[in-house]
């Protein structure tokens, strides 16, 4: 459960389709610059539903 999104991690916790994102697009997890970032800083940047 993703609630808030402060204590859920965007890439290492398992919130979306019940496997982490850094599992499911290790390539990607790889290249990224920030692993730690949680939900809701991703939201802040502008990865809200349109």
């Amino acid at each position: 459960m993703v609630g808030d999104g402060l204590d859920t991690f965007f890439l290492t916790d398992p919130w979306l389709g019940g496997s982490p994102l850094c599992v499911r697009f290790g390539r990607l997890f790889n290249l990224s610059e920030n692993k730690s970032s949680t939900v809701a800083e991703m939201y802040s940047l502008g990865w809200e539903a349109g």
